[in-house]
Formats: C-alpha cells, sequence, structure tokens
C-alpha cells in the first residue's frame, strides 16, 4: 500500500502508515514523510523493526509475506520507532519483545488502546512483551497534549499571568515543572489544574533526555523564558541539531551563543519584530517572545503551528493576547 503523497508529507506521524498498512496488508511503500525539519530524520531505526518482523526492503517497497515474531533491541529511544514495531508486533500471534520502547504518554496511550482490542501486552522498565493477535476493535482515548500545556505554562511566566491549564497529568510535565520551580517559578497543581507564577531568580540550565527527562520538544518553548528573565544554558540531547530556530528568535531581541550541543542563552531585552516559524516548536516561541515584547509582531508561516496548536489564536485571546490569523 502506497499512501499519498500530498498527504504523508504534511506531517510527521504519517510514518506511523508504514506499520499500520505492514500489519494489515504485509506490504507498504516508502513515501515522502513530513514534519519539522531542524534535523536530519531518519527512518532507519523504523526499517531495523521491519525487518526483525520478517519484512524485506526492495527500493521503497516494504514486503513482510509471513511476519514473525522477534525480539528488537532499540539502541536509542525513537518515539516512532516504538509506536510502529507495537502496531506490527501486535498483529503477529506470538510473543515480540521490544527493549529500549519510548515511555512518552502517547505511547503507552497506543498500548492500552491495544490492550482494549485483546492483543496482550505486558510492560516492564527495559522492555515490551507482546503477543499479538487478530483485532476486530478497540477503545482510543485522545490524551492531552503535554507540549501544547507547557507552552501555556511558559506564556504565563513570560506575559506575569495566572494561567490555569486542565486536563494534563502532572507526572506527563513532571521534569519540566521541576526545571521551573528549581529556579524560583511557583507551580501548583491541585484540582486538575497545573498553574505557573512568578519569574525564575536564578538562571535556568535544561538538559533534553528522552521521557520522562525534559522533553526536547519543550526546549525551544523554554528558550524565551530564559532570555527575558536571567538567561541560562539549554543542552540538547535527543538530536544533533535543534538549535536553528534561535536565529529566527533573535530577531525579538533574544541573545544566544551555541556551541555544539550547547546554547547559552543571555539575559535579553525583547523587541517586537517580524519572523519567519522556522519549524513547530520554534514557530511556537517566536509566538511566546511576540507575546512578551511591547508592540506588533508578525510571525510569517504560521500553518507550520497549526500542526500542534489547535485554535491557538483563539486560546490565547481567551486570556486576553490580541492575536490573529491572516490567510
Amino acid at each position: 500500500m502506497r499512501p499519498r503523497d500530498e498527504l504523508t508529507r504534511k506531517i510527521r506521524a504519517s510514518t506511523y502508515l508504514l506499520g499500520a498498512c505492514i500489519a494489515r496488508f504485509g506490504m507498504a511503500e516508502i513515501t515522502d514523510f513530513g514534519g519539522c525539519a531542524f534535523d536530519a530524520r531518519p527512518i532507519d531505526m523504523h526499517l531495523f523493526a521491519f525487518e526483525a518482523f520478517g519484512a524485506g526492503l526492495d527500493g521503497k517497497k516494504i514486503t513482510a509475506s509471513s511476519k514473525r515474531a522477534a525480539d528488537i533491541k532499540f539502541d536509542k529511544v525513537s518515539v516512532g520507532a516504538s509506536i510502529n514495531a507495537i502496531i506490527v508486533a501486535s498483529s503477529i500471534g506470538e510473543t515480540s519483545r521490544i527493549f529500549g520502547y519510548a515511555r512518552e504518554p502517547h505511547v503507552l496511550s497506543l498500548i492500552e488502546f491495544f490492550r482494549s482490542a485483546g492483543v496482550c501486552i505486558d510492560v516492564f522498565d527495559d522492555r515490551l512483551e507482546i503477543k499479538g493477535r487478530a483485532v476486530s476493535g478497540g477503545r482510543a482515548e485522545v490524551i492531552p497534549d503535554m507540549i501544547e500545556a507547557g507552552t501555556y505554562i511558559s506564556a504565563s511566566i513570560l506575559c506575569y499571568s495566572k494561567i490555569s491549564v486542565r486536563g494534563i497529568e502532572y507526572r506527563d510535565l513532571e521534569a519540566f515543572c521541576d526545571v521551573l520551580s528549581g529556579s524560583g517559578v511557583n507551580i501548583e497543581n491541585a484540582c486538575g489544574l497545573i498553574r505557573a507564577s512568578g519569574k525564575p531568580h536564578t538562571p535556568i540550565s535544561v538538559n533534553t533526555e528522552p521521557h520522562p527527562g525534559f522533553p526536547t520538544d519543550l526546549q525551544p518553548i523554554i528558550a524565551p523564558v530564559l532570555a527575558f528573565s536571567l538567561g541560562g544554558m539549554i543542552t540538547e540531547n535527543v538530536w544533533e541539531n535543534r538549535f536553528s530556530y534561535l536565529s529566527e528568535l533573535s530577531r525579538f531581541g533574544v541573545e544566544s551563543r551555541v556551541l555544539g550541543k550547547r546554547a547559552l542563552i543571555y539575559p535579553s531585552v525583547a523587541l517586537a519584530a517580524s519572523a519567519t516559524a522556522p519549524d513547530l516548536r520554534g514557530g511556537a516561541a517566536l509566538v511566546l517572545s511576540a507575546l512578551y515584547a511591547n508592540g506588533e509582531s508578525v510571525i510569517s508561516s504560521a500553518e507550520i503551528i497549526l500542526r500542534g496548536y489547535e485554535n491557538i489564536c483563539e486560546k490565547l485571546r481567551g486570556i486576553g493576547a490580541e492575536i490573529y490569523m491572516e490567510d
């Protein structure tokens, strides 16, 4: 099966269609996958898992005429490869084991869906054990997005507000909240709400790690918080190159210096500016900077931001922001 290029190139999650097609039809065809181009994003780990399950690669075609159970050991954590491995393993009637799997909330949510469909999945600290079956239906629940929640918490700090974020599990954002509270920000967690208030009292140090560590998707988001307070340092341990957004952020006055996998963020004076969203999270960082700066700012290529934030203009207007989207 070959998904349509004009659709798959719009979103990175289209890679999951490979696993779904292999599980359902025993074949798939590699196409153009979307997503943010802040770094090289190969699918070699996905292909490694498919081959372990008995699939063969011929050009752009992946064929698995007879799938088999497998022990898969990922050398590094990959959300996408973990999800595709879970999808394929759940279609095989023998037990597979997946070592080094990603523990993000949406990965665990997928596991719960397959369990509801009758797949036997045991979760251990070091592995998943999956005995699949022919599924005929299950119950899926769309969980809250921890990155969206972290973005609005950052807006609360920047804008001296007391924004309440409802529905997100605190444990999903614990590493993020720990960094903020450790710098002096007041974090409240009660009655299903998370609130953040106050400003950092010390420079902030961020080290991104796979979940449950500090999320890599929140490091561009927290950069304006560092810049418009006492500064700090971001160390990126997930991607090789995720600081390209800083060049656009500099238009808002953010001063920084990149040293390999580290970025020094200096205390900066905010400026209203015109900038272009370089990617999803970098674009959201521009929005936060524009909210903080005095004057009118314009962010181009804003449709990129909408891939990860539903009704962002309406939500921000609901808490007092003057923001609107132009066609």
